[in-house]
């Protein structure tokens, strides 16, 4: 849930890693908790979690991967 370039690693065989699951982890109150508060990076955050709607899974992530290469392509956000 917290895809963007700072999350990135290449290694020293050119393979790329990815870090930071701060947000992947499950939360307290089970799989059916949802958190009341935006988690994440905002420019990279699919829609529907900007506008306050819930978590739905691989689509969201789905968003963060194309905004990411994106910006990787480009060179901007």
């Amino acid at each position: 849930r917290d895809l963007k370039p700072e999350n990135l690693l290449i290694d020293g065989e050119h393979n790329l890693k990815l870090i930071d699951f701060g947000l992947c982890a499950k939360p307290k109150g089970g799989l059916d908790y949802r958190l009341n508060t935006f988690c994440g990076s905002p420019a990279y955050a699919a829609p529907e979690l900007i506008q306050g709607k819930a978590y739905i899974g691989s689509e969201a992530d789905i968003w963060s991967m194309g905004v990411l290469l994106y910006a990787l392509l480009c060179g901007f956000l």
